[in-house]
């Protein structure tokens, strides 16, 4: 089960980055070590670091002042730095179907990236015994030159970054490890929440079906109590509004499950919670933490680091 004994999960946002160190612990994990740390306005913007030297030295620092068991990092992309596509092809052997779909990349398909870099997850295989079933694969598609520049940013912190996740996938391995298997619905959709907007993503077993980015009205939640229940309602009926809009009405999917920060979880839950007939539920950040961290005030942090911990777990536990 156990791949390696720490590991180390990086989340880079416009405004804040975390860097979390798992440890296995017993027959679990323990969170030995974190980072928090605000990024200034324009650093980065949508994803894209706009001021690259300013942010390596703040990532340099921070890494600099830990004293981390390991450097082995695993990072993530968020949409809308990604495509997915779910394609078709005739029974085939592998091998030929691989160059077909490089070629359909390079020549055939409408991408909003120039340089893409790709992998080819079956969805289902032909049947040999029936000449008319089919290949049907799920192709992810990135920017090369930013995965590129990504990592070398990493790297040049001091951090050894070893793979390149998507944050969807990261956010839902945290909640299968945090949930008993016989809890989780098949098909979920994630939303990773924060004052400017929310990723949306469908999952559907372990394969990432959808996800999008919908921008949502920027909100404070700071002021008096009828205030803030107000900015929550708003709030969540624009988001209602915005995924049913943007992914559609689903009946498959058996559960909304939020995550992020910026946004009272708890109280967007519990007002989705009045307007729609599906289970809506915040994933749980908790986790056993070091003698280090128990005196640092991280409570109001936990449920925004499932990202980062989904990524170090990757590098612990092997699937």
């Amino acid at each position: 089960m156990w791949r390696s004994r720490s590991f180390l999960g990086l989340e880079l946002k416009d405004d804040v980055f975390k860097i979390v160190e798992l440890m296995k612990s017993g027959r679990g994990v323990r969170l030995e070590r974190l980072v928090y740390e605000r990024i200034p306005n324009g650093f980065i913007s949508e994803g894209v670091v706009l001021e690259p030297k300013r942010v390596n030295e703040l990532l340099g620092a921070a890494v600099a002042g830990e004293d981390f068991q390991t450097r082995k990092v695993h990072i993530s992309i968020d949409s809308p730095h990604f495509q997915l596509m779910t394609k078709t092809y005739p029974a085939m052997k592998k091998r030929h179907l691989r160059r077909v779909i490089a070629s359909d990349i390079a020549e055939k398909m409408e991408l909003s990236i120039e340089d893409p870099w790709y992998e080819v997850i079956s969805l289902e295989k032909p049947d040999n015994q029936d000449e008319h079933s089919e290949w049907k694969v799920l192709i992810v598609v990135t920017s090369e030159a930013f995965v590129r520049s990504y990592v070398q940013l990493v790297r040049s912190s001091g951090l050894k970054p070893v793979g390149v996740d998507l944050s969807p996938l990261a956010v839902h391995r945290w909640l299968t490890y945090s949930r008993p298997a016989d809890e989780l619905a098949e098909k979920v959709l994630i939303v990773n929440l924060s004052s400017r907007g929310a990723h949306v993503s469908v999952i559907k077993g372990n394969i990432l079906t959808a996800s999008h980015y919908v921008p949502l009205p920027a909100l404070s939640f700071s002021s008096g109590t009828a205030d803030v229940k107000a900015g929550v309602r708003q709030y969540a009926s624009h988001l209602m509004r915005s995924v049913v809009s943007t992914v559609g009405r689903d009946d498959a999917i058996g559960e909304w499950t939020l995550t992020g920060e910026g946004v009272p979880l708890a109280d967007v839950r519990d007002r989705l919670r009045e307007e729609m007939n599906v289970r809506i539920s915040v994933i749980s950040g908790e986790v056993p933490v070091s003698d280090s961290l128990l005196y640092r005030p991280i409570a109001q942090l936990k449920p925004g680091l499932c990202l980062p911990m989904g990524l170090a777990l990757k590098g612990l536990i092997r699937s």
